[in-house]
């Protein structure tokens, strides 16, 4: 399927999901006054189901992100979750009758072979529903994302200034950042007490505070709970802008594409940074982890002056290719033929519910554009959500000038949160030189 068939899907499965509780409420009220006392109880129930998956998620994100659900967040959740209940009773409805047509059941005549097929019915409704019915829902329930707001900034987590900022997408979602100005060094003195412009790699008087950096949080993350990314930079004489990609924190958008969409997000912050902090920008860096590491590389590859403006890259526990991460996660978390229904039919409903062709999307493809520009790849061994392959291969796709850090018993989240990969990426982007172009 094309990009376009997707984006096709995508607008009649959200007009779905926007029609389906309003008439399945129309018709329960239509069928109580036909004298059909159970309709209206049935519709309750899924929207009690519906809320009750909601108040559970976003529970869940709340405690996985530090932040606070909100009461918004946890209707357009329940709505959200009976729709897709609905859509499910839509299709079993349809299913059962197409396997009654199919097999003749109300032309059976009484006996064993009405039994027999009787029985074969049920099996069959067993298998699609198996076969369809739960990629579906773990696929929607990856993509679409429940947000909550932060319960701390900058200056409360790591003591820096900031000034909250909104800017919008290309495609019109509005997004919310964290603008945070480098700290002043000391008198005549950098971070950690080194001569400014001295031995000690630390910028010049010149060059303090005119580089900044684009802080891209992972999947199900935010700008507050991986804001330690910056904690370095600030200190280190680099600006920093930290952002909520769209389907997260308070940035608009419910569902989230893993890097496909969210790349315009990057683009949008360079854009902004050029824009409103022309002299504080006069580099731009990228540092991200995992979804916003693979956005943030397929940013700089896009051929736009905001993607071109991107000088250098330092990438967490990302991927190469996610129709095969999606396969070697689904192999090693699911039994067959589980993994297989995942790949081969989640990763499409994925793709029709987010509107973008995520079996074509690789970062890998794009990190070789990102030349001439440098790259560092840090990557743990025991990485238990991408494994430490899909890393490597992304190294080996990149083009000169690509750098790597690998720690041998670094889990996905451990490296994030290591000092030293923190020192190691302020010197590299203190250091970060495109190779010349002959």
């Amino acid at each position: 399927m094309t990009g376009f068939a997707f984006r096709l899907l995508h607008w009649l499965l959200l007009t779905l999901y926007l029609v389906l509780p309003l008439a399945a409420l129309a018709w329960a009220f239509y069928r109580q006054r036909k004298g059909r006392a159970g309709a209206v109880p049935a519709v309750t129930l899924v929207c009690l189901v519906g809320l009750g998956i909601s108040v559970t998620l976003n529970l869940i994100y709340a405690t996985g992100t530090r932040g606070r659900p909100t009461l918004p967040q946890v209707a357009l959740g329940a709505y959200f979750a009976t729709a897709m209940l609905l859509l499910l009773r839509l299709f079993d409805y349809g299913l059962r009758a197409a396997l009654q047509k199919l097999l003749r059941l109300k032309d059976a005549p009484p006996g064993r072979w009405r039994g027999a097929r009787v029985l074969m019915a049920a099996l069959g409704r067993v298998a699609v529903l198996f076969a369809v019915a739960l990629p579906y829902v773990m696929a929607t329930v990856m993509v679409y994302r429940p947000k909550v707001l932060p319960l701390d900034d900058p200056r409360s987590q790591l003591g820096f200034d900031f000034q909250r900022v909104e800017f919008t997408a290309s495609d019109g979602v509005k997004l919310v950042g964290w603008w945070i100005p480098a700290q002043a060094p000391a008198r005549g003195r950098g971070p950690r007490g080194e001569a400014r412009g001295g031995s000690g790699g630390a910028p010049a008087a010149d060059d303090w505070g005119t580089e900044t950096a684009l802080v891209c949080h992972g999947l199900a993350a935010s700008k507050s709970n991986q804001l330690l990314l910056a904690r370095r930079l600030v200190p280190g004489g680099v600006n920093v802008l930290a952002f909520d990609f769209r389907a997260h924190g308070e940035s608009g958008g419910q569902l989230a594409s893993f890097g496909a969409h969210e790349k315009r997000d990057v683009l949008a912050a360079a854009e902004w940074v050029r824009s409103r902090h022309p002299q504080q920008s006069r580099r731009i860096y990228g540092v991200g982890a995992s979804m916003g590491a693979a956005a943030l590389i397929s940013a700089a590859a896009d051929p736009s002056p905001a993607g071109q403006s991107i000088d250098a890259i330092a990438a967490y526990a990302t991927y190469d290719d996610l129709w095969d991460l999606t396969g070697g996660m689904a192999s090693v978390y699911f039994a067959p033929p589980m993994n297989w229904l995942l790949q081969r039919i989640g990763l499409p409903v994925a793709s029709a519910s987010v509107g973008a062709d995520l079996l074509d999307y690789a970062p890998a493809r794009d990190i070789p554009r990102v030349w001439p520009r440098p790259i560092l790849l840090i990557h743990g061994q025991r990485d238990e959500v991408i494994p430490f392959a899909r890393g490597r291969t992304l190294l080996e796709a990149a083009s000169q000038p690509k750098y790597h850090l690998w720690y041998p018993e670094g889990s996905h989240n451990d490296i994030v949160a290591d000092e030293p990969a923190a020192r190691i990426v302020l010197e590299f982007f203190r250091q970060a030189r495109a190779v010349p172009v002959i």
